[in-house]
């Protein structure tokens, strides 16, 4: 039947050009995006001196060559959107930690705070929605802007004990050299010293002493530089003691940080999630219990 004058025939709408308004972002699209975006931020080269439009064009490039072919086309206006909304979101949630950690109630466990955040976030949301943006959160936690840690404790009095890394390991270095080099001076030296110069001063007044000989001012200066290369060596010593003390504090510091995160997603509650977010939760866990056992192996 062919349409009457004055009537428009439908034209069908490409699939080319379907829009994507209102399809639900998948957990590996926000992984995408938020690599697109670490690639474009915090690179040394290109991450400074950029427009608007050039900085999202290169988000965009990246999220579009790693996206899979089977995910939704998301122009860069929506690509803007959405990492607003998990900048927005996370940085909330990332509060409510900080909150919970300033705290510093004892007792608690790893999950019971996360817990207490997950509780606060929702008190604090207008319309007490939870937080669901668990995976955005952890692969932010890698950097400085999503960083939470516990209060720093008050400043430790500059005392000998004090451990490395503190201000007073300046002065604990000082005084060890200090005593190296009295410890290393032969005794009596200063004292034969002034009392040979008092001697000589005694003989010029009477013009019947001698002077001291070459050979002696000789033996004194060697003598010297011998203490002093002795203190310099010692000096080298406590100091590559220090750096090996300090570099220890920070590998365990390392370890605790990845031990607390590794606790945090064996213990997630996947219970209200999709199954693209569990399924990811149950690929970080498998790749724990495989780090696990390689280390006690």
């Amino acid at each position: 039947m062919h349409p009457q004058k004055g009537e428009k025939s439908a034209k069908p709408k490409s699939a080319k050009g379907a829009s994507t308004k209102g399809k639900n972002w998948s957990t590996a699209e926000d992984l995408v995006l938020i690599q697109a975006w670490a690639n474009t931020s915090l690179d040394a080269v290109t991450g400074t001196d950029q427009n608007s439009s050039t900085y999202w064009g290169r988000i965009s490039d990246h999220y579009d060559a790693h996206k899979k072919p089977s995910w939704p086309e998301r122009g860069s206006n929506g690509l803007t959107c959405r990492y607003n909304v998990i900048s927005a979101l996370t940085s909330k949630f990332c509060a409510c930690i900080q909150q919970i950690l300033n705290r510093n109630c004892s007792g608690m466990t790893l999950s019971d705070k996360e817990r207490d955040a997950h509780r606060m976030y929702i008190e604090l949301d207008e319309k007490k929605k939870p937080f669901t943006l668990m995976h955005c959160y952890i692969e932010f936690e890698m950097y400085p802007k999503w960083q939470t840690r516990p209060l720093p404790q008050k400043k430790q009095k500059k005392t000998s004990d004090a451990s490395p890394g503190t201000t007073s390991n300046d002065e604990d270095f000082s005084a060890c050299t200090d005593a190296l080099e009295e410890e290393l001076r032969p005794p009596g030296t200063k004292h034969d010293k002034n009392e040979r110069l008092r001697k000589g001063k005694t003989s010029e007044s009477n013009d019947s002493g001698c002077k001291l000989s070459l050979e002696s001012v000789w033996a004194q200066k060697i003598e010297k530089d011998d203490i002093k290369e002795a203190t310099k060596i010692a000096r080298y010593a406590r100091a590559f003691e220090l750096q090996e003390k300090q570099i220890a504090l920070q590998e365990k510091e390392d370890a605790r940080k990845q031990f607390e995160l590794d606790e945090k997603i064996m213990l997630m509650d996947t219970s209200h999630m999709s199954d693209a977010q569990k399924q990811f939760y149950k690929n970080k866990q498998d790749e724990i219990i495989a780090r696990c056992q390689n280390t006690s192996g």
